[in-house]
C-alpha cells in the first residue's frame, strides 16, 4: 500500500526535476547568447549570437525575436559579415512568414540569397530559393513560385542531393497542381516517386502517391485512382504516428470512392478503418470527418437508427473540441438524414443550426478581411506621410538637374536589366529544351534497340526451329524415299510410303506451331480473345499449369496494330510465368470500360519486387514496356517477395487509329503506312 501511494509522488517529483533542468538550461543558454552580445558588443562573436537569439525566440516572443535580428543586422553591416548577415536574414524571414507578413519574408530572404549567391554557398542558395518558392505560392504569385521552385531543383540537381531533388519536384507539382495543370504535377510527383522508391523512403513514396491519387480523383479517374491510393497504404501499414495519419487518409479517400460508386459496403469497411486509426492517433478532426461519413454511408444503407447514432458522435465530438467547420458538416448530414425518414421536425432544426454555423464562419472570414483592410489602410497612411516628408527633404537639398541624371540613370539601368534577364531566362529555357529533347532521344533509342533486338532474336528462334525441326524431319523423308526405290517388294514400298505419310503429318504440324508463334492466323481473322483463347489451350496441354480466360463487355475488335501489341504482351508476361513463378493456375481477364478496355492476368506462383523489373538483365520488361508505350497504355504490378500471387493490370484508353499511329511515329522515328 505504501509503495502503491508513493509511486505518483515519485513520478511527480522526477518529471519536475526533468522539467526545472530542461527550462534551467535553456535559461543557461540565453543568459550565456545575452552575455556574449555584452562582452563582445563589436565582432563576428556578437553577431552569431543575435542570430541565434533570433532563432531560440522565435517560437516564444516574435517581437523580441525580431529586435535581436535588427542588431544582429545592423551590426553584421558595420563589420561587412556576410556569412551572418545571411544567417540573421533568413531567421528573421521565418519569423515575418509565420506572422503571415510575406512580403517582408521575400524582401529578407531575397537579401540572404544575394549573400549565399556571391559566396558561392550552393547548398543554402538551393534551400533559401525552395523558401523563397513557399513564401510566393503563400501570396498567389504562382508563376514566381513555379520559377524559384525550378530553379531550386535545377540546383539541388546540379549537388546530387536527392533528398532535395525529390522536394522540390513535389514543390513544383504543388503549384502545377493548384494552377490545374494537371499533366505536368502529375509529371513531376512521378520523377519524386521515382526517387524515393529508389532511395527506399516508403513513407516518402506513400505520401507522393497520395498526391497522384487525388490527382486522378480529381479527373473522376477513380480505378487509377484506387490503384494509388491502396499502394500508398502498404507504405504506410507497418509505421506509426505520421504514416497512421496517412494511413487513415488514403482509407478515408478509398471510402468516398467507393460511395461514389454506389458500393456502400465496402466504403463501409474503409471507413471503419480510418476511424478506429483517427482514435488510435487523436486526430480528433479527422475522428469526426470519419464519424460523419459512418453516418452518411448508414444513411444511404438505410439503416437509420445506425446512422442517427454515428452522426450524434459526431455532433458531440465537434462540439467539444470547437471544430466549428467539421459541427456545420454534421448537421447538414443530420437534415439529409431526417429528411429521409420524413422527420421534418428536427430536419429542419438540423439545417438552422447548419446554416447559422455557415453565416458565422462568413461573418468570421468577413471580420478577418475587415481587419486586414484596416492594418492595409494605416500601413499605407504611414508610409505616405513619410513619402511626403522625404519629398519635401529631397526638394531642398536637391536641384532639378541632379534629379533627372538620376532617372536617366535608372532608367537605362532598368532597361539593362530587363535585358540581361530576358537573355539569361531565353538562354534558360532553350537549355531546359535541349535537355528534355535529348533525353527523348535517349527514351527512343533505348526502345529501338529493345525492339530489334526482340526481332533478331524472334529470327534466331524461328532459324533455329527451322534447322532443328524441319531439317530432322526432310532428313528422315528423303531415307524413306529411298528406301522406296529400292524396296525389293510391294509390301516394302507401301510400308515406307506409310512412314513418308506420317512424317508428312509430323511436319505440317510444326509448320503450323511455327507459324502460330509468328503471327497467330486466329488473331488476324477473328481478334485478340479468340488469339488468346487458342494461347491458352496450347498451354493447357502441357498440363503443367491451367490457364482460364475469361471477357466482359470486351470489343469483339480493336485496331490490328493494338490487338498485336496486347496479344504480344500478354505471350510475354505468360512465358515469363512459365519461365520463373512456378505457378499452377493462371487467369486472365479482358473487360471493357465506356473510355478504357482492362487485361488484368493473375497467377498464384511466388512473389517478388515489381521495382527490379526496371533494372531485369533480359529485354522482356523493355519490350512490354515498348508495346505499351505504342499504344498509350498504362500498366501495374502487384507483387510482394515471399509472398505468392502476382497480378499484372494492363489498361488501355479507348483511342483512334490516328493517335495510335502518330504514337508509333514518335517512338519509332518513322511512319506507319495508311
Amino acid at each position: 500500500m505504501v509503495v502503491r501511494h508513493l509511486a505518483p509522488l515519485l513520478f511527480f517529483f522526477l518529471f519536475q526535476i526533468v522539467f526545472f533542468n530542461a527550462a534551467t538550461a535553456q535559461r543557461n543558454r540565453l543568459d550565456s547568447l545575452r552575455e556574449i552580445t555584452a562582452t563582445h558588443p563589436a565582432d563576428t562573436l556578437a553577431m552569431l549570437a543575435y542570430a541565434e537569439l533570433c532563432y531560440e525566440y522565435r517560437f516564444v516572443d516574435q517581437d523580441s525575436s525580431l529586435m535581436f535580428a535588427g542588431k544582429g543586422i545592423d551590426l553584421g553591416k558595420r563589420l561587412n559579415f556576410k556569412t551572418g548577415l545571411a544567417q540573421v536574414y533568413s531567421d528573421a524571414a521565418f519569423v515575418y512568414f509565420d506572422k503571415g507578413d510575406f512580403g517582408e519574408a521575400v524582401n529578407l530572404w531575397t537579401s540572404a540569397l544575394s549573400i549565399r549567391s556571391e559566396l558561392r554557398d550552393t547548398a543554402r542558395v538551393a534551400s533559401l530559393q525552395m523558401k523563397l518558392g513557399g513564401a510566393q505560392f503563400r501570396m498567389g504569385n504562382y508563376e514566381e513560385a513555379l520559377r524559384y521552385q525550378l530553379a531550386a531543383l535545377r540546383s539541388y540537381e546540379a549537388l546530387k542531393i536527392p533528398t532535395g531533388v525529390a522536394q522540390a519536384y513535389n514543390n513544383v507539382a504543388a503549384v502545377y497542381e493548384h494552377q490545374n495543370h494537371l499533366d505536368k504535377a502529375l509529371e513531376y510527383y512521378g520523377n519524386a516517386l521515382t526517387i524515393h522508391r529508389s532511395a527506399k523512403n516508403e513513407e516518402a513514396a506513400g505520401t507522393t502517391m497520395i498526391n497522384i491519387g487525388n490527382i486522378h480523383f480529381r479527373r473522376k479517374n477513380f480505378p487509377q485512382a484506387t490503384i494509388f491510393y491502396k499502394t500508398a497504404m502498404r507504405s504506410f501499414e507497418a509505421g506509426s504516428g505520421a504514416a497512421s495519419h496517412y494511413l487513415a487518409i488514403c482509407l478515408n479517400n478509398l471510402s468516398e470512392i467507393y460511395v461514389l460508386a454506389d458500393k456502400y459496403d465496402s466504403a463501409l469497411v474503409f471507413s471503419k478503418r480510418a476511424l478506429a486509426l483517427r482514435k488510435e492517433i487523436k486526430d480528433y478532426q479527422g475522428t469526426v470527418s470519419s464519424l460523419n461519413m459512418m453516418g452518411r454511408i448508414y444513411s444511404k444503407l438505410r439503416r437509420y437508427n445506425e446512422a442517427e447514432l454515428y452522426l450524434l458522435a459526431a455532433l458531440d465530438s465537434s462540439s467539444r473540441k470547437g471544430i466549428l467547420p467539421e459541427k456545420g458538416k454534421v448537421h447538414l448530414s443530420l437534415y439529409e438524414l431526417y429528411r429521409q425518414k420524413s422527420d421534418w421536425k428536427r430536419g429542419l432544426d438540423s439545417y438552422v443550426e447548419y446554416t447559422v454555423i455557415k453565416d458565422s464562419l462568413m461573418n468570421e472570414s468577413g471580420r478577418k478581411e475587415i481587419a486586414d483592410l484596416q492594418v492595409k489602410y494605416e500601413t499605407e497612411k504611414k508610409e505616405q506621410q513619410i513619402a511626403l516628408q522625404e519629398s519635401a527633404l529631397s526638394e531642398k537639398e536637391t536641384r532639378i538637374q541632379r534629379d533627372y541624371i538620376i532617372i536617366v540613370g535608372l532608367i537605362l539601368t532598368l532597361v539593362l536589366l530587363t535585358v540581361i534577364f530576358v537573355l539569361l531566362r531565353n538562354r534558360q529555357a532553350r537549355k531546359a529544351e535541349m535537355a528534355k529533347k535529348e533525353s527523348e532521344i535517349s527514351v527512343r533509342e533505348a526502345y529501338i534497340r529493345a525492339s530489334i533486338e526482340s526481332q533478331e532474336n524472334e529470327r534466331k528462334r524461328f532459324a533455329r526451329d527451322l534447322h532443328d525441326g524441319m531439317g530432322q524431319w526432310i532428313s528422315s523423308l528423303r531415307l524413306i524415299l529411298n528406301q522406296i526405290h529400292s524396296a525389293p517388294t510391294d509390301e516394302k514400298k507401301l510400308e515406307a510410303l506409310g512412314k513418308s505419310d506420317r512424317i508428312m503429318e509430323e511436319m505440317n504440324r510444326e509448320f503450323r506451331s511455327i507459324a502460330f508463334n509468328l503471327m497467330p492466323q486466329t488473331l488476324i481473322q477473328y481478334g485478340l480473345k479468340a488469339a488468346i483463347d487458342e494461347m491458352a489451350a496450347r498451354l493447357n496441354t502441357t498440363g503443367k499449369v491451367h490457364f482460364t480466360v475469361a471477357a466482359f463487355n470486351f470489343p469483339s475488335r480493336l485496331i490490328e496494330l493494338e490487338e498485336i501489341s496486347l496479344y504480344r504482351i500478354v505471350q510475354e508476361w505468360t512465358n515469363n510465368i512459365l519461365k520463373y513463378a512456378g505457378a499452377t493456375e493462371v487467369s486472365i481477364q479482358l473487360v471493357g470500360h465506356d473510355d478504357e478496355n482492362v487485361i488484368m492476368i493473375e497467377d498464384n506462383g511466388t512473389g517478388f519486387d515489381p521495382d527490379g523489373l526496371a533494372i531485369a538483365p533480359g529485354n522482356g520488361w523493355k519490350n512490354i514496356r515498348s508495346r505499351i508505350n505504342l499504344v498509350n497504355g498504362a500498366v501495374d504490378v502487384d507483387s510482394s517477395p515471399g509472398q505468392a500471387g502476382t497480378t499484372f493490370t494492363l489498361i488501355l484508353p479507348v483511342k483512334t487509329t490516328a493517335k495510335i499511329e502518330d504514337n508509333v511515329e514518335a517512338v519509332t522515328g518513322s511512319k506507319v503506312a495508311r
